[in-house]
């Protein structure tokens, strides 16, 4: 009796099972894409209008997103190189009219520099290619605003064309090996510092220097301000220093051993054995004149006076040789 009902209830669950196998299989065939060191991340922002700064939308009120513009130094749009942290130098050749009053607006900060970089590389779990093109489809997008600083005069324009890119990645909770993109910025550095600025006019080159780094996690690491004489411990990586205050300790405790296995040796062997030679050498074992006779100074002539020489005290032993008043 119990057998059929097992049975039939196996019977009437089958169906349902296998109308559920298409979709599991279906999401067992979505591969998620990860990072690995040296993937090329493509950069692009959005289109703004030179009239108003306002971003441009298709018919559909999708916002529009364009390549950044190309660097003379690769031929390419501005491109990242997943976790590499070597300077990256982009020159725009030649600024045209729209991008140069486009860049009075960033500067202005009326209108942000606002660009993106996909999440996870094209295709996928989320193919960002399956959006239309130019267009801000898909849900894996990192937004990158890039904050330009600099000083607007009436026939040119003062750039802060030197900046830190600071990129978040975040390992994927299901892989071990999978890096994604968390989060990303950029902004100028030193803006009121002319070593770190360049003057552009519409037509006129721009050069871009990004320092780019790359954080294991959401937050960012602690800073040296405010922490005294400690700082004088922490490295320069900008310089190419890596002493830390772990190697000072090293070396300190290296030195303390050292020091330590010196000591010893000195106290149980080195200075025992020299404190031998020397109780030797003053009884006159060998170590002084004529050997047997005894070392310069160690016996007596003259009516006990010591001798230590030719001069007339004689050698120690034979005080019939001494000086004769």
């Amino acid at each position: 009796m119990i057998r059929s009902i097992r049975r039939g209830l196996l019977a009437s669950l089958l169906p349902f099972f296998l109308l559920s196998q298409p979709s599991t299989a279906a999401e067992k065939g979505l591969q998620k894409t990860y990072y690995h060191p040296g993937n090329l991340l493509d950069i692009s922002c959005l289109n703004r209008t030179i009239d108003t700064g306002e971003h441009v939308s298709d018919s559909h009120g999708t916002l529009q997103y364009l390549p950044f513009p190309t660097c003379s130094e690769t031929n390419l749009p501005l491109q990242l190189s997943f976790l590499s942290e070597t300077p990256l130098n982009c020159t725009i050749p030649i600024l045209s009219d729209e991008l140069y009053h486009l860049l009075e607006f960033y500067v202005h900060a009326d209108s942000p520099l606002t660009c993106r970089i996909p999440r996870r590389p094209l295709g996928g779990e989320r193919d960002l290619t399956s959006a239309k093109a130019g267009t801000s489809g898909g849900e894996e997008w990192i937004p990158l605003v890039i904050s330009l600083a600099g000083k607007i005069e009436l026939s040119h324009v003062h750039i802060s064309n030197h900046l830190n890119l600071i990129v978040h990645i975040a390992s994927d909770e299901t892989s071990s090996n999978g890096m994604t993109i968390d989060s990303a910025s950029a902004y100028s550095i030193s803006p009121l510092s002319r070593a770190y600025q360049t003057k552009v006019i519409p037509g006129s080159p721009l050069p871009l220097h990004f320092f780019v780094r790359w954080y294991p996690s959401p937050t960012l690491p602690r800073g040296t301000a405010g922490k005294g004489p400690t700082a004088f411990f922490l490295p320069d990586r900008e310089k190419g220093e890596h002493i830390t205050i772990h190697t000072i300790l090293y070396c300190l405790l290296s030195c303390i051993a050292t020091a330590a296995v010196c000591a010893v040796y000195f106290r149980g062997w080195e200075f025992p054995k020299r404190l031998r030679r020397y109780d030797f050498d003053r009884r006159g074992g060998g170590g002084g004149m004529f050997g047997g006779i005894g070392g310069e100074g160690s016996g007596a002539a003259n009516g006990g006076r010591v001798g230590y020489g030719y001069g007339g005290y004689g050698f120690g032993g034979v005080g019939t040789y001494g000086k004769k008043d």
